[in-house]
């Protein structure tokens, strides 16, 4: 039986490392900026 919590959060977590991967590609071929900057850069926003 599935754990609908468990499954969420892990919906959750490779949409978040999807979203990482896409923000820290983009500003590495556009700004070139490392990823953590390109997250606080984010997160600012």
């Amino acid at each position: 039986m599935f754990d609908a919590y468990v499954l969420r959060r892990r919906v959750t977590m490779e949409t978040i490392f999807d979203q990482l991967k896409i923000l820290s590609g983009t500003a590495f071929m556009t700004q070139k900026y490392s990823p953590i900057t390109s997250i606080l850069f984010f997160l600012h926003r």
